[in-house]
């Protein structure tokens, strides 16, 4: 059997654990962009363990389709899907979880297909418009104005759902898919905190709707049309999941353009246990994201989760974010821990490194994970403190130059506080108002709090 995590459930707009404990994640990005698991290229105890001493509570673990179900058929129905592919991926989620690191599943794509980028398999792409090979992504998703390009043709043909192989239509067999990997996954459990139905779903030729003409980089009004579209796919995507494993958590996303500012145009769906899952590259600020994924909580009544966020090497820029993340209370996954991308990638003048794989903190996970294999100013701008389980109810939390401060209406119960010790070299000293400390590991405490505000600072002990 494996080890299995606590089960965290979805209540209200909280994330919960089954006492009734808030939750706050916090992680990395781990997505293999070939069809070589993350296993495969190197991701072993070691890396885990790395993770976990920088305080890292959960992974966003991608799954390709083109893996999955490199063929649309075979004769028999276990050899529909590479079990070896998925096998791989289990052993993953069980070695996260040996390290008290959850798993959320990600089905990804990027430009829908190779060679535009990755996600479906050859099989599931329509051919037809004006090749556009070398634009490179992300900057081959905005086409189709006024010559519709190859890779837009073959989005619009996924969600038109025009496609037909082997008697199915394309997005049947992509709706048969995730059901099939949801039931191959439910006896995870706990270890698995959701599936993520689509990464950044592309609007296609129906991006123009959001096109700004006097400002090419204001997507502000959004794509109302394709999240018609999108929402009628999540109704169908939430049910397959659903069967596959009943009980699951389910985050799906706005469209990829919601990254960029964005508002969203989705609606409040009727299910239980879902959560909304948001990406933040909208620079020099990066609020808009936030601030959108806010007002959408308050009509839908779901919890957030950034689940992408910087692909820089810039550590102010992630320092900028990770108070953000702080100062609005989200659970946030680092966009990336390593980067490996087959495809033509677009020149950002800047806004993503020159080099695909410069994205991620290491380069490679076989090698030592420390300089210049590990981004090192990028995972120590990372690496700080945060309050992972709290009994009662958050107000705030900070971290800056080495001092954390944390306030909560307490119930009384614990709160479990992530302190990577890898901060603290020569230890600390902490301060607590109407609670006390009652166990410390090496990378946790635990705080017992009485009924009322409670107060919370701790500092390295050479500056107090």
């Amino acid at each position: 059997m494996p080890e299995t995590l606590p089960r965290l459930i979805i209540s209200g707009s909280q994330l919960k654990t089954k006492s009734g404990k808030s939750v706050l994640l916090r992680g990395v990005n781990i997505v293999s962009k070939t069809s070589q698991t993350p296993e495969q290229l190197g991701f072993d105890d070691h890396n885990a363990e790395f993770l976990k001493d920088h305080g890292f509570t959960v992974v966003r673990l991608g799954l390709l389709w083109s893996s999955i179900q490199p063929y649309p058929s075979k004769n028999r129905i276990e050899e529909l899907y590479d079990l070896k592919y998925l096998a791989s991926i289990q052993r993953t989620i069980r070695l996260l979880a040996k390290y008290n690191i959850y798993t959320l599943l990600d089905f990804h794509q990027d430009a829908y297909a190779p060679l535009w980028g990755d996600g479906a398999p050859y099989w599931a792409v329509s051919i037809g418009g004006q090749n556009q090979l070398s634009v490179g992504f992300p900057y081959n998703i905005f086409g189709g104005s006024p010559v519709q390009t190859d890779v837009i043709f073959a989005i619009d043909a996924f969600w038109q759902d025009t496609l037909i192989i082997d008697g199915l239509s394309v997005q049947t067999h992509y709706l048969n898919m995730i059901q099939f990997v949801a039931n191959y996954f439910r006896n995870e459990k706990g270890n698995i905190l959701g599936y993520d139905p689509m990464n950044e779903p592309t609007p296609g030729s129906l991006w123009i709707e959001a096109k700004n003409i006097e400002d090419p980089t204001d997507f502000s009004k959004g794509t109302p049309t394709f999240d018609a579209i999108l929402s009628l796919f999540y109704q169908k995507a939430i049910q397959k999941i659903r069967l596959g494993d009943p009980k699951s958590n389910i985050w799906y996303e706005p469209n990829g353009l919601f990254g960029l500012g964005a508002q969203t145009y989705l609606p409040k769906f009727n299910f239980n246990n879902i959560g909304f899952n948001f990406h933040n590259y909208d620079g020099p600020n990066f609020l808009s994201p936030i601030l959108n994924a806010r007002l959408y909580q308050k009509m839908a009544d779901v919890p957030l989760l950034c689940s992408e966020f910087g692909a820089t090497t810039d550590a102010t820029r992630v320092k900028l974010l990770m108070k953000l993340n702080d100062e609005y209370q989200l659970s946030a996954i680092y966009w990336t821990y390593f980067n490996n991308p087959q495809y033509a990638i677009s020149n950002t003048k800047g806004q993503l490194p020159e080099h695909s794989q410069d994205q991620g903190l290491i380069v490679n996970m076989t090698k030592p994970l420390q300089a210049p294999n590990l981004l090192k100013d990028v995972m120590h701008a990372l690496t700080q403190p945060y309050p992972l389980f709290i009994s009662g109810t958050l107000i705030s939390f900070s971290f800056h130059d080495t001092i954390f401060r944390l306030k909560y209406i307490a119930i009384y119960g614990i709160t479990t506080i992530i302190i990577p010790s890898l901060l603290y070299p020569h230890g600390y000293c902490i301060k607590i108002n109407n609670g006390k400390l009652i166990s410390q590991t090496d990378t946790k405490l635990k705080i017992l709090g009485y009924p009322g505000i409670i107060k919370l600072v701790f500092k390295p002990k050479h500056i107090l």
